[in-house]
């Protein structure tokens, strides 16, 4: 079974939303969360500094969410 697609409105040349023209758009891919290995590695790595901690944590999530096509 395929997933409902969204409906939304085209934008017409003033900025507003014209009701009467609308297109699919797919649903966005699941978020992918930090694995309790994955989490574990950055405590281990980055636990004596929280700014490099914070980051470390940014990095890999953004590396696991990030659309490559």
């Amino acid at each position: 079974m395929t997933e409902p697609k969204a409906k939304y409105s085209d934008i017409i040349s003033d900025g507003g939303l014209d009701p009467r023209r609308t297109f699919d758009v797919a649903p966005q891919r699941e978020w992918q969360v930090l694995t309790d290995a994955e989490a574990e590695q950055i405590v281990d790595d980055y636990w004596h500094d929280v700014d490099m901690f914070i980051e470390a944590i940014e990095s890999k999530l953004k590396e696991k969410n990030y659309d490559k096509s």
